[in-house]
């Protein structure tokens, strides 16, 4: 039995909530005009062009074309706080299927920060945080060449929420490149859990007295952002298998670390596709 505490209907007071101001806030404990992550993206005035909040010509991407770093991040987060607390000390690791979670979680003084390439599926990372280290390289030379996605159980198991619902089975052979299909289903946090175990060992998080940080970032929307009345028993899924990832993490990190020395906090970002 777990102790816990569970706080219902907790907002952050601003409008026109996204990923990358909901990640930002709930890890600096501020809101967009202080911590300055007003969306994930907005138009460049000098350029009149739309910019990403996370685009920076002075870092190079590592396993990407993409030039990211946490510069706009104007206020530190909780990564960058447990650093300065001890003295660099603290191991601190962001997982995310999408960059800016990622990021906006890691802050400015990470160990590693990694996400999906949005165009092969493979972990990849920015050379603000440094090299990228051999684990993940190693997850990437295993990453599988085609994906498997079927109901983990029976078809009347699931509620229908439509008419338009026929409760049929659905079955869905991913490759790595396809990443609509692979980001918005349950593949994907498959892959951050298997990421995140691996980086516990990896970093040795939890093997000492000083407090380290591993900051997970999971898709629990819609598949392919479709609405509930197309894909409601995939939906269903993501959610059941996401249970099922949670607490597989827990257990392991709990088993290897000792629950008494572990802390988690879980949330939402507290937005959803129209």
């Amino acid at each position: 039995i777990y102790d816990g505490y569970n706080r219902d209907f907790t907002t952050f007071d601003y409008d026109d909530t996204d990923r990358a101001s909901a990640m930002a806030s709930i890890y600096t404990g501020a809101s967009p005009f202080q911590h300055g992550i007003v969306a994930e993206r907005w138009m460049n005035r000098s350029t009149l062009m739309p910019s990403s909040l996370l685009d920076d010509g002075n870092s190079n991407g590592i396993n990407t074309i993409e030039h990211t770093s946490p510069e706009r991040l104007l206020a530190t987060n909780l990564a960058d706080e447990m650093k300065l607390e001890s003295g660099g000390r603290s191991r601190v690791c962001a997982i995310a299927i999408e960059r800016d979670a990622s990021i906006l979680a890691a802050g400015h003084e990470a160990d590693v920060a990694i996400w999906l390439n949005h165009e092969n599926g493979k972990w990849c990372s920015s050379d603000f945080y440094g090299y990228m280290p051999a684990w993940v390289e190693n997850l990437n030379e295993s990453q599988s060449r085609k994906y498997e996605w079927q109901p983990m159980m029976s078809a009347d198991d699931y509620i229908r929420i439509s008419v338009k619902d026929n409760g049929e089975p659905f079955s869905y052979s991913i490759k790595p490149d396809n990443t609509l299909d692979l980001f918005t289903s349950p593949l994907a946090n498959d892959m951050v859990n298997n990421a995140a175990l691996i980086a516990v060992d990896a970093m040795k998080m939890g093997s000492d007295d000083t407090p380290d940080l591993l900051a997970l970032t999971y898709y629990a929307g819609n598949f392919r952002h479709e609405n509930n009345s197309i894909s409601s028993i995939e939906q269903q899924d993501i959610l059941l298998r996401l249970h099922k990832n949670i607490s597989e993490l827990i257990q392991a990190i709990n088993d290897k670390i000792g629950q008494e020395n572990v802390l988690y906090f879980l949330t939402s970002t507290g937005y959803t596709d129209s």
